[in-house]
C-alpha cells in the first residue's frame, strides 16, 4: 500500500473515532436531558396530585363538617319535640288527675269560692 494512502487510510479511521466520539457524548447529552426532563415531568405530576389530594380532603372536612352541624340540628329539634310531647302528656295526664281526685274520694269537685256568692 502506498504510503499516502496509508495515511489517508489511518486520517478516516481517526475521523471516524472522533465521530464515534462526538455521537456517543451527544447521545449521552441527549439522554441526561431526557431523564431530568422525565424528572421535572414526575416531580410536576407528583406536586399536581398532592393538590387534588388535598383539595378533596378540604372538601371532604367541609363535607363532614356540614353534615355533622346538620346531624346536631336533627337531634336539637327531635329533643325540642319530644320535651313538647312529654310536656303535653303530663299537662293532660295532670289534668285528667285533678279532675279525677274529688271523684275517687267520693265528693264533687268544688266550686270556686266566688262562684256561689250571690250579691
Amino acid at each position: 500500500m502506498p504510503p499516502a494512502t496509508a495515511a489517508k487510510l489511518a486520517q478516516a479511521q481517526l475521523d471516524a473515532a472522533a465521530i464515534a466520539k462526538q455521537a456517543q457524548l451527544e447521545g449521552s447529552r441527549l439522554v441526561e436531558e431526557a431523564r431530568k426532563t422525565a424528572n421535572e415531568f414526575l416531580a410536576a405530576q407528583q406536586s399536581e396530585a398532592t393538590a387534588r389530594a388535598n383539595d378533596l380532603v378540604a372538601k371532604a372536612r367541609q363535607a363532614l363538617a356540614l353534615e355533622h352541624k346538620k346531624m346536631l340540628e336533627e337531634a336539637r329539634l327531635e329533643v325540642t319535640r319530644l320535651v313538647v310531647t312529654t310536656n303535653r302528656a303530663r299537662a293532660a295526664q295532670g289534668t285528667q288527675r285533678r279532675r279525677a281526685r274529688p271523684l275517687q274520694r267520693g265528693r264533687r269537685p268544688r266550686a270556686h269560692a266566688n262562684q256561689g256568692l250571690k250579691n
